[in-house]
């Protein structure tokens, strides 16, 4: 009974955890979450690990996912019925079935495989035996559906950061290609259309926490430092650039809003910020494009005002969690 008792936790938590992961759009399950995380901190903190020693490694985070449920979920049903005697039975003469068949009873039930060889018990145990195939069928089912909009995600994720570093590879070409001499009015359609994606990709990172781990070798694919590209330039527009020539608050506050989406969904995921926060761009930026500015004073009392320390301080992280870092 001890034995059936603990299995069925077992069982429950891989099933719970498989439930928040995959479905309920709530960000990663309390055991894989950590799992993948307590696993990829070290190696992108350590110095041995390159880009593409990231990558393979990332992109492992998946499978290692679903074997650690497939094993959890098989480890909890063969507790179960190893719980009573009569659980798995021969099906030639109806005795009880010993520790290694039983084993392998689990296995091809949860399989669906089907054999001949043993057969449940009476009764319990044959309810039993549809759980565990039910289990193993739906498992499957829903690691082969997963995959597909993972993959989609990640191409779009990378799409995304394309999208900000084609405008500029630093804060300065970006806002020089922006500056038309009078205004940057040629941003407005860009930044337009960065606030829906990044909206889209704050969804898709809590319905598909995964989607961290899968690292780009190119930098210019990478999501974490496009965004703090992107943060550092609507910092200097949203509170560098004097009035008349400050772009439409109404757009600079849409993308603002979507990228604190996208943080906050990276927050659920166990992404931390860090103790000290990247200091705001300098204005001296926009002085050399001859954009008119406001004073220092101005400057920081505003971005003071916005309370940016918190905010940056998670993108920070964001950025050293994958492997990057800040403005290099």
């Amino acid at each position: 009974m001890i034995l059936g008792a603990v299995g069925t936790v077992i069982a429950l938590v891989a099933v719970t955890d498989v439930y928040i992961t995959t479905i309920s759009m709530r960000g990663a399950g309390p055991l894989s979450g950590r799992v993948m995380s307590t696993l990829w901190r070290p190696a992108v903190r350590s110095t041995r690990f390159s880009h593409w020693a990231l990558q393979v490694y990332g992109s492992l985070m998946l499978p290692l996912a679903v074997a650690m449920w497939a094993t959890l979920l098989y480890v909890g049903f063969t507790l179960v019925f190893l719980g009573d005697p009569d659980a798995v039975v021969r099906a030639t003469n109806g005795a009880p079935a010993g520790i290694g068949e039983r084993l392998y009873f689990v296995g091809y039930t949860m399989s669906t495989l089907g054999n001949g060889e043993l057969r449940p018990g009476a009764g319990v145990w044959r309810a039993g035996t549809v759980a565990a195939s039910l289990a193993g069928l739906v498992l499957i089912t829903l690691a082969i559906t997963y995959v597909t909009p993972v993959m989609n995600a990640v191409v779009t994720k990378r799409r995304v950061a394309r999208m900000i570093v084609d405008l500029g590879p630093t804060v300065s070409d970006l806002l020089d290609k922006g500056w038309d001499g009078e205004s940057f009015d040629r941003l407005r359609g860009h930044l337009s259309n960065l606030a829906p994606a990044f909206a889209d990709l704050a969804q898709q990172h809590m319905a598909y926490p995964v989607l961290h781990y899968f690292h780009p070798v190119d930098r210019g694919t990478a999501l974490a430092p496009a965004t703090a590209l992107l943060d550092d330039t609507l910092t200097l527009l949203r509170f560098g650039v004097a009035e008349p020539q400050r772009p439409d608050p109404v757009t600079l506050g849409r993308v603002t809003a979507a990228v604190d989406l996208l943080l906050a969904a990276l927050h659920e995921a166990h992404i931390d910020p860090v103790d000290e926060p990247p200091e705001p761009p300098s204005l001296a930026i926009l002085d050399r494009l001859g954009v008119p500015c406001v004073t220092e004073q101005e400057y920081h009392a505003a971005a003071a005002d916005a309370d940016l320390s918190d905010r940056r301080a998670l993108l920070a992280g964001f950025v050293a969690n994958d492997g990057w870092s800040w403005g290099t």
